[in-house]
């Protein structure tokens, strides 16, 4: 209902502004969902929009494509991370290379795992260690997106002290990732709750979002991380 009404709402502002071309996409949440067709049905219904419900592989490339708008010469790996699925792509000086979307979703792993750490780390390995090309990014970069990995970003911010707080093309450098991701994949929702900037819907699934990318760190081994907004 939630979703419903706010995107309703944000369909009657932009044609308010004067928007003449309306977009409404539906990704892996939707995608995979039992009654997904129906709830996209009921957004048209409110909307008088039609919704695209987008493949894995066409939500890869569209994050991919995000990426490149905002840094065009981007080479190394696209990684999107969203509540139900992880996109990663490859990306060479600006140009698509290979993709997949993968369950990896932090919304995704509680519900497979009930939030035990170790067993999503066996899930996401499992899914990480079957794509040989990831070691072709060795050493180059790693375009972090998507909102659970802007908050590994924020924090990172707030623990350096940085004093721009942009996050589009905020830079870290893959060891110091390293050790903040593992401290930050085993903090109780206590601890996380008193991280200031942190948003509450976030305490329950970051730890998850964070690991992931621990994971995809220790696997791929970019040399640097610039995060992509």
């Amino acid at each position: 209902r939630s979703a419903l009404i706010n995107i309703a709402r944000f369909v009657t502002m932009a044609e308010s502004m004067g928007v003449e071309n309306i977009d409404l996409l539906a990704t892996a949440a939707v995608r995979d969902a039992d009654d997904g067709k129906l709830f996209a049905a009921e957004i048209e219904k409110k909307t008088g929009r039609k919704v695209r419900i987008v493949t894995g592989e066409d939500e890869a490339q569209l994050s991919a494509l995000g990426v490149i708008a905002g840094v065009p010469e981007a080479d190394g790996l696209m990684g999107d991370l969203g509540g139900g699925s992880l996109e990663l792509v490859a990306v060479n000086k600006g140009k698509i290379g290979r993709h997949v979307t993968l369950p990896l979703g932090p919304l995704r792993l509680m519900e497979a795992t009930g939030g035990d750490l170790d067993d999503v780390q066996r899930l996401v390995d499992k899914q990480l260690e079957k794509l040989e090309w990831l070691a072709d990014i060795k050493g180059r970069t790693l375009y972090p997106v998507g909102g659970a990995w802007r908050s590994f970003a924020r924090i990172h911010m707030e623990a350096t002290e940085y004093p721009l707080r942009v996050i589009h093309e905020y830079r870290m450098q893959r060891r110091d990732a390293e050790d903040l991701a593992k401290l930050i994949s085993r903090l109780g929702k206590k601890s996380l709750g008193e991280i200031e900037g942190l948003s509450r819907r976030r305490l329950e699934t970051l730890p998850l979002g964070v690991l992931v990318l621990e994971r995809l760190l220790k696997i791929a081994k970019p040399q640097t991380l610039l995060f992509s907004a």
